[in-house]
């Protein structure tokens, strides 16, 4: 009986993250190169809580966070539109008209805990 209902359940949710992960591939299938950061944000939207990680290089700035629980994605975008000062010095690299540089990637993760995310930020040096 417990062996039956043990694989019941990870059927079911076997089911619910392949339909999760059809679902949220079609929403990112939508995301093209050139895009601006406002147009993708209207397709997919961050977690509220969701921790943010960014990697500058030379000419894009890659993002990575959490678009629901189980899955989180990473995108490039350019640096167009972002605000300089008088000396021309960025004063920040995002700007709703940052452009997407490469296909987002969608990866299977569980999104941390805020109580995991607080202890980890508490033990940095």
């Amino acid at each position: 009986m417990k062996k039956t209902l043990a694989i019941l359940l990870l059927t079911v949710i076997s089911a619910f993250s392949s339909e999760s992960e059809e679902s949220l591939k079609l929403q990112l299938q939508q995301v093209k190169i050139g895009m601006t950061r406002a147009e993708v944000e209207k397709i997919v939207q961050r977690q509220k809580s969701s921790p943010l990680s960014a990697i500058g290089t030379g000419g894009a700035r890659f993002e990575t966070f959490w678009i629901d629980p189980h899955w989180k994605i990473s995108i490039g975008y350019d640096y167009t539109g972002i605000p300089r000062d008088k000396e021309g010095k960025a004063r920040d690299h995002v700007s709703l008209e940052n452009k997407v540089v490469s296909t987002p990637q969608l990866i299977r993760e569980d999104m941390p805990s805020p109580l995991v995310m607080k202890t980890k930020k508490s033990n940095k040096p």
